[in-house]
Parts: structure tokens; sequence; C-alpha cells
């Protein structure tokens, strides 16, 4: 399956942060993004999973590709779960009412790509501008129809409270793999790289967002000195309470990711063959707390605690760099 359907299996691997994407097109389908990641994510990954034992008698092809993609999006569950606390706690946050916080915005973003970066580097032994994003992600072909389709029903049956009476749905559908796609194919790290002559996929709205723009794009070079993914080990504090702690690296957590999610998938490719039995046993496995970060029942709630990292003096510095780079060897670029 996955050796003709693997540009499928990486697009679902990008699981609800497709919607996150959606921000170009509208009616946009973000707050289904952060409904996903607060809670119910088990009920959703069940019915994607129950949705391939009725496949389209037309197109085996199709089926395949619907496959990949659900075992794809039922991956990145457990790694969210898992590196978010860090994520957030070494990342900070907004906090309303104090003006100080504001230095944290994009800082999240900003260090799950520095992240990226790192362990793309650590299994590889390359440079992040040998990641073709575009290649991996963005299929040749169109969204097929029947992927809308059944990704909102799946939502339908999942969050009934909010999809059903969504006369758009099937369209924000459409719209988020539209702009995810595009945003894959801008932020490709083959073409926004500052070492190969002059980099592509910029444009005025980079410059006049200022440095917090570089939170969407895969930095280089940036600071070793800093330990950005615990790899020392240093003892870090769950944002939230109840008071737990942890000294795992970020590349531990996505070593437990990887565990955690193996017996998911099993239990997903056992219903998408038409096992009633293994898409409960799915849903139970996976279950429906939230993905962001919450208490020890799965409940989200709010951040409390933080220790972050010097995040935007890095992204001022990879601005810069950027925008100097661009200037000097595009002259042409329309920036301003």
């Amino acid at each position: 399956m996955l050796a003709d359907n693997g540009k499928w299996f990486n697009l679902g691997c990008q699981g609800p942060d497709i919607f996150y994407h959606n921000q170009r097109t509208r009616p946009l389908s973000v707050l289904y993004g952060s409904l996903i990641h607060k809670r119910g994510i088990g009920a959703l990954c069940s019915a994607l999973a129950s949705s391939c034992s009725e496949p389209d008698a037309s197109s085996s092809t199709l089926n395949d590709a619907w496959r990949a993609f659900v075992l794809g999006f039922i991956s990145h569950v457990e790694l969210d779960r898992l590196s978010h606390p860090y994520i957030v706690h070494m990342a900070g946050w907004v906090i309303p009412g104090r003006p100080e916080s504001d230095d944290y915005r994009s800082c999240h973003p900003f260090l799950e790509r520095v992240l990226d970066c790192l362990l793309w580097e650590k299994e590889t032994g390359t440079a992040i501008r040998d990641f073709h994003q575009r290649e991996e992600l963005v299929p040749s072909e169109p969204i097929p129809a029947a992927f809308i389709e059944r990704l909102s029903t799946a939502f339908r049956l999942a969050y009934p409270l909010r999809a059903h009476g969504d006369e758009e749905l099937s369209l924000r559908m459409e719209n988020a793999f539209l702009d995810a796609l595009y945003f894959y194919s801008r932020s490709d790290p083959s073409r926004t790289t500052m070492t190969e002559g002059c980099p592509h996929g910029y444009g005025p709205a980079f410059v006049q967002h200022g440095y917090r723009s570089v939170s969407v794009v895969y930095p280089e070079g940036i600071d070793a000195a800093i330990d950005w993914a615990n790899q020392s080990r240093i003892a870090w504090r769950h944002p939230c309470d109840p008071p737990r702690q942890s000294n795992a690296s970020y590349f531990e957590l996505c070593a437990q990711a990887v565990e955690r999610a193996a017996p998911q998938m099993l239990a997903a490719y056992e219903a998408m063959n038409g096992s009633s039995s293994s898409s409960t046993r799915l849903e139970a496995l996976i279950g429906d707390g939230t993905m962001n970060v919450g208490d020890e029942q799965g409940v989200q709630s709010r951040a409390l605690h933080m220790a972050p990292l010097p995040i935007k003096s890095a992204m001022q510095e990879q601005f810069k760099r950027r925008v100097d780079l661009i200037h000097s060897t595009c002259p042409d670029a329309d920036l301003d």
C-alpha cells in the first residue's frame, strides 16, 4: 500500500494540522482543527478507519490511497500528545493582559520547525534543504471528491453537534486540502533554503509580517549552543496542573509516540478490513483526550508553567538573514 501511496500516507501524517493551514480560502476549517486537537480524536479516527471498509467499487487505486491517508492521519495523534507538553513549556504562550508575553507569539510553530529540522538531520544525516517537501506531500493529482465525502462523513459521526448542521462542511474540507497543499509547496525547505542562490517561496507578506514570518519556514544554521531538543535531559515540568515532570528529550518523546501508535495503527488496519470490534478497539486505544495539553485524564486545561527558550531572538536572526539574502541575491524580488 505505502509503496504505491507514499504521498497520501505522508499527507495524512500531517493529521489535523491540515485544517490549521486553511487560512486563505473561505469557508475556513480552522475551528475544526482546534476541535480535533481539543477532544474527540478517537471517535474521528474510528470513523475514518471504518470508512475504508466500504470501498469505492469503481476504483481500487482510490481506495488504497484513502487507506494510506487514514493510517498516516492516525499516526499523528500520539506525537502531538507526547510532544506538545514539551513544546508548550519551552515555547511559552501569549497571556491576555500581559503585554510582555507577546514575545512568545509564534514561538510554538517556530520551535516545532526547529525540532523538525533536528529530527530530520538525526534520522537522515542530511540538511533540511534536502527535504523536498512538495514532492513528498503534494499529490500530482487533485484531491479526489471521495476523500472530501468520506472526511465529511467521519466528522459528522465524530462531532454531530458541530458538523451535522454545517451546510458548508464539504467545502471546508476541500479548502483545507487546497490551502494545506499550497502551504506545503510554498514552505518546501528545498525552495526556501538560504544556501543555494536566490531562495523561493517568499513574497511581500513575508516582510510585512516581520520576524514572525519565519515561524512557518524551516530554519537553517540555528544556534547549536541552545539545547532545543533537550538532549542533555534536563528536567522540565508539564505546563498544566497537577504537577508532572519529565527529563525526556524530544527524540525520546518521538520514540515513545511510535511505540504508542503501533497498536493503534494495527487496530486501524484491521478495522479497514471490516472488523467492527477493531473499530471499537481503535477508538478505545486512542481515546478522546486532548492532543494539546491537559490534565492526567486527557481533558484539555489551562497551561500555567513555562520556561521558554530564547526563541524570539532566534526568529529575529533567521528573519534578518533571509531578508538580507533575498535583497542581495534577488534584487528584483517584490518584497516591499
